[in-house]
């Protein structure tokens, strides 16, 4: 489990220096509360015992200082960005789980099945956070549902175990469209096409 930040949720500026205090706010929430919710779920809880899985939760560097005020349950992994590489944890993932993280491309791309929780999407969306609609609609062109309820986050973990943790189609072909070459030499293209586009007069 991934979630990406909300800037409203920064503590105040200390003074004179680039850090920031606590929010004292911030366990109370929206964002805080959901994501403990979704972490203490019985039902994942369950589905990670019954199919041999670990729950973890990589949370945004931003919420660092805050880990200690989560009462997590034992079963639950947490990994540090300063501490693990974000690609290894992917390569081991059966199931991703975000709310907006650019992250969900290189899942999509390894085809690990995903679902978005955006139970805020209206107040992420109005123009306070650092992100903005654009032509990527996760409901249109996403690699996973978009639910905003965590008994829907549930459900599709259910579906995918039950589906031994394959993609369902509609977003395995997403997946491949977007990501249509997979030899390996993409950077070589990308360097290639940056070279020519130099040269042009």
């Amino acid at each position: 489990m991934q979630p990406t930040w909300r800037q409203g949720l920064l503590g105040p500026v200390v003074k004179g220096s680039n850090e920031r205090q606590k929010n004292g706010e911030f366990m109370t929430s929206e964002y805080a509360r959901a994501f403990t919710a979704l972490l203490s779920s019985d039902r994942l809880r369950d589905v990670a015992a019954r199919t041999g899985k670990t729950i973890t939760f990589m949370p945004h560097p931003n919420m660092r200082p805050y880990l200690d005020d989560f009462a997590l349950p034992a079963h639950v992994e947490v990994l540090d960005f300063g501490v693990v590489n974000v690609q290894d944890v992917l390569a081991e993932t059966a199931m991703y789980i975000t709310d907006y993280t650019s992250v969900a491309f290189d899942a999509a791309l390894l085809e690990i099945p995903m679902v978005y929780f955006q139970f805020d999407a209206a107040s992420f969306f109005d123009g306070t956070h650092v992100g903005r609609r654009g032509y990527f609609r996760h409901d249109r062109d996403g690699y996973g549902p978009v639910v905003a309820e965590i008994a829907e986050v549930e459900n599709e973990v259910d579906a995918v175990a039950e589906r031994a943790f394959q993609m369902p189609d509609i977003y395995l072909q997403r997946s491949r469209a977007s990501f249509p070459a997979r030899d390996g030499r993409n950077r070589e293209r990308v360097v290639a096409a940056m070279v020519a586009a130099r040269r042009r007069p």
